[in-house]
């Protein structure tokens, strides 16, 4: 049957009447329940991981995370300690970008995120107090003062910004904690991303909007901006979102990653299982304040996707 036929077929009623999007969907013959699939941001970079790849080593914590950091700036009581100590007119600007980016985005606390990196820290059995970084220690000076090539798995569960989401001339960004950071602004960018020196087999970028695009200021930067940094940094695969995101189907679909891979199954095939199980379950969630949707739905699953080395 048709993909387009399954959609516009009728759905079935919750209790009160209301149709479940996705009910039909548990069933459909979507490509990824037969085949396990994989993307490039461009040949160059599939050039750069075979040529310039790092040697993997031996011994490797199994994860870095960071997640659930703080937004309480511009108007929080965090807004102050947020502001570097430095006066120089550079560290004074990135203040102020912060500062104007964080009002126009409107950024939400992310408590699921937080249990998602608990969740993996688990699973892949790192220790919290040194491999996990929530609120307050989820910031950039953390981040940028650990030896960031002795972590195997990396994983950021925070909002991400494209470029043309807050103006011309912004690079694609990860939001990391906004206050107790005298050193940084708290947006992880493009250009930063870079400068890093990463040894890992996987990223996990779990945030919004990670590898696509947005309006025409973007022109796809943040695939070719975030994704690319990443594995010039020294990242082998990333697993990265192409829209919003819902965030209990996030920590659902990632932790389903990450125990396949516990399990022995290369990056490719335990992406693929993770969404099987999500579509077959055909869970069905809450939203607004009586509407019922299945998980079975695409737009819960299918934003996830595997760039680079899928071994």
């Amino acid at each position: 049957m048709p993909f387009e036929t399954l959609l516009t077929e009728p759905f079935k009623p919750d209790l009160q009447g209301h149709p479940i999007p996705g009910d039909s969907l548990a069933h459909a013959p979507f490509w990824v329940k037969t085949h396990n699939i994989a993307y490039l941001p461009s040949l160059s970079v599939l050039r750069s991981l075979r040529t310039y790849q790092k040697d993997k080593r031996e011994q490797q914590a199994p994860l870095l995370a960071f997640a659930d950091p703080s937004f309480r700036l511009p108007n929080g009581e965090g807004a102050e300690a947020a502001r570097p100590q430095s006066s120089t007119r550079a560290s004074l600007l990135r203040t102020f970008r912060t500062r104007s980016i964080v009002p126009m985005t409107g950024l939400a606390p992310l408590p699921e995120a937080r249990e998602e990196a608990l969740q993996v820290a688990e699973i892949l059995g790192a220790p919290v107090d040194r491999c996990v970084y929530l609120q307050d220690r989820a910031t950039e000076t953390n981040l940028k003062s650990l030896p960031l090539n002795d972590y195997r798995n990396l994983l950021f569960a925070t909002h991400g910004l494209i470029a043309g989401e807050f103006g011309p001339g912004m690079q694609p960004a990860l939001v990391l904690s906004l206050i107790n950071d005298t050193e940084n602004d708290g947006l992880l960018e493009m250009g930063e991303i870079l400068g890093l020196d990463f040894n890992a087999d996987l990223a996990v970028l779990s945030a919004c909007n990670t590898a696509s695009g947005s309006g025409e200021e973007d022109r796809g930067e943040g695939f070719a901006g975030l994704t690319r940094s990443f594995m010039y940094a020294g990242t082998r695969s990333l697993l990265v979102t192409e829209w919003s995101v819902e965030s209990s189907t996030a920590r659902t679909l990632v932790r389903a990653t990450f125990s396949k891979l516990k399990e022995g199954h290369p990056k490719g095939t335990a992406l693929a299982l993770a969404k099987r199980e999500v579509i077959s379950s055909n869970t069905l969630i809450t939203y607004g304040s009586d509407r019922l949707i299945s998980l079975a739905h695409p737009f819960f699953w299918a934003p996830y996707v595997l760039v680079g080395e899928i071994r």
